[in-house]
């Protein structure tokens, strides 16, 4: 009778071993889902946040464009109008070398005198 007692009470002793088995499983998947969602939460913002991003940066992207091709333009006609000046300057050298000026001493000394 012993025997089948000490049997009865390992019987006992290993479903309660397995009973709580299962349930530190238990605790650990339930622990394992929540890391689960909040992973995927994190990822769900990461991703959210990265769309943000591409577009901002898509934003700036053509607006640096327009500033660049603006800043350019704006280069090529300084440059032109730079050419035309020095052109214009050159013509009236040219046209003024050849022109012989008197200018009478009364005026000189009258633009030498104090105010």
């Amino acid at each position: 009778m012993n025997m089948l007692a000490a049997w009865k009470w390992i019987k006992w002793g290993a479903l309660a071993a397995l009973l709580f088995t299962v349930w530190v499983l238990w605790l650990k998947l339930d622990a394992s889902q929540l890391e689960q969602k909040a992973l995927s939460d994190q990822l769900t913002k990461a991703k959210a946040d990265n769309k943000t991003n591409l577009t901002t940066i898509e934003f700036l992207k053509g607006e640096s464009e327009q500033a660049n091709n603006l800043l350019v333009q704006r280069q090529r006609e300084h440059i032109a109008a730079e050419g035309k000046l020095n052109a214009d300057m050159a013509a009236l050298k040219a046209e003024l070398a050849n022109v012989q000026c008197f200018i009478p001493s009364s005026v000189t000394d009258r633009l030498r005198e104090p105010y």
